[in-house]
């Protein structure tokens, strides 16, 4: 036996597996395992309905039983309001209620089937709070919808706070942000460990850096409520076979949550929690739609999307996508460097400005993060390449640029629009093509 097991072992030594496959492997025998438990209860339901049959009792099979059972809507109910009748019947009501025929429609559900079952029911910091589940047909699959029945801070009154929305390929995460500032946190128990990161930090290079902790799941879910005075826009939950090493985690792992107070409001067109608000004045472009190029000589970069480029490098956080500009600025350095200029938005802060570099064979080499961007000032972005490169210059407002490397130098450059300035610059000089008065910006190091 040894020998056969040193002989295998010899033989799969170069062998790799792909990312996540350990997890696969255990989620897969986690379905296998409700499958068999499933196949039991519905032989069991079998048994019972034909029992009803012989004495005269109609059974109606598609009422009761969906195709595709899920086994959490065989099990009791769980928390420690479980035992209290009139509680689970004021979920279910509020339930049943806030299923109207625009619900149904946004989320495609189709057929709703058998009774909402309470899956869970307790008391918690932001007040009692329940899990519904039901089975539906939803694009023509069988699936399970979740929501979560809670008090509104705002009248007090029992509302569904959140719900799946199994039609979305991101919309079917179990779980929710509630209470008073949206600041509790409730997952069902995914059948793997959860980890929660407060918030975010970066280090001198601008690479995103978390800490992790796990949620204990007790009773079938995990509850966590962000301290008095932090900001909950900034809590990630992932699940994880261990603490998470990486910055860039999968979406399929991250738990997105919508703040209740959103989705009361906006329904399934709530935004995610941490996502930036697009319509807020703090996002308007800083050019017109299109490239500006600087430099002569080399070929620039090619017009990809820089996102993946961003979320490689560990620049952008996890959580709901990061809005890239729709201008940008492309160019070569002296030295045959191609280098990309673009804004990207996050969470609730300004944008901020990256240069992507590229080396000669146009791979991308680094991600410089560069200062933010102040959308209602007329000032030219500027971004300061490393190496002594020099400095990307833009004007939004069509304007000849010009430089200086000292205070009372003379003004030198006159580039339009946009342009690569000497490391030793100091000083932009912009002067619109409108016939306004020209402007000095300082080139901060």
């Amino acid at each position: 036996m040894n020998g056969l097991g040193a002989a295998m072992r010899e033989a799969a030594e170069d062998v790799d597996v792909r990312t996540g496959f350990t997890g696969d492997v255990l989620r897969g025998g986690r379905r296998r395992q409700t499958r068999r438990r499933i196949g039991i209860a519905l032989a069991a339901a079998m048994v019972v309905g034909l029992a009803g049959f012989s004495a005269g009792l109609a059974v109606q099979h598609r009422a009761d039983v969906p195709h595709a059972l899920d086994g959490r809507l065989l099990e009791p109910t769980k928390g420690n309001l479980a035992n209290d009748p009139a509680r689970l019947r004021s979920a279910t009501a509020v339930w049943q209620t806030s299923l109207t025929l625009s619900w149904k429609y946004d989320r495609g559900v189709t057929e709703l089937q058998g009774e909402p079952h309470v899956y869970w029911v307790a008391t918690t910091e932001a007040g009692d709070a329940a899990v519904v589940m039901q089975a539906a047909q939803v694009r023509n699959q069988w699936r399970t919808l979740v929501g979560l029945v809670g008090r509104d801070p705002a009248d007090g009154s029992q509302k569904l706070l959140g719900s799946t929305s199994p039609g979305d390929p991101d919309g079917d995460k179990e779980s929710f942000q509630f209470g008073p500032g949206d600041r509790t946190f409730l997952m069902v128990d995914p059948r793997i460990s959860v980890y929660l990161s407060p918030s975010a930090t970066r280090n001198a290079e601008g690479v995103v850096r978390r800490t992790w902790q796990e949620v204990p799941i007790v009773d079938g879910v995990g509850l966590w409520t962000t301290p008095e005075g932090a900001d909950p826009s900034t809590v990630r939950l992932v699940t994880s076979l261990g603490p998470p090493t990486v910055s860039d985690i999968p979406l399929e792992r991250q738990l997105n949550t919508y703040p209740a107070s959103a989705y009361l409001r906006d329904g399934y067109h709530a935004r995610r929690n941490g996502e930036p608000d697009t319509n807020s004045r703090r996002w308007q472009p800083v050019f017109p739609a299109g490239s500006l190029l600087f430099g002569a000589g080399g070929t620039p970069p090619p017009e990809t999307d820089p996102e993946p480029i961003l979320r490689q490098a560990g620049v952008l956080d996890i959580g709901p996508r990061a809005y890239i500009s729709s201008w940008n600025v492309r160019g070569t350095t002296g030295d045959g460097t191609g280098v990309l200029v673009c804004e990207a938005l996050e969470g609730s802060g300004p944008g901020v400005l990256y240069a992507v570099l590229y080396r000669p064979d146009g791979t991308p080499d680094r991600v410089v993060r560069g200062s933010a961007v102040v959308a209602t000032s007329p000032a030219p972005v500027r971004v300061h390449l490393p190496d002594g490169r020099g400095w990307v210059v833009a004007s939004a407002e069509w304007a000849t640029l010009r430089y200086r490397t000292s205070p009372t130098g003379e003004w030198l450059g006159a580039v339009a629009n946009a342009a690569l300035f000497p490391d030793d610059a100091i000083n932009v000089q912009v002067s619109p093509t409108n016939g306004a008065q020209a402007e000095v910006v300082d080139l901060p190091r």
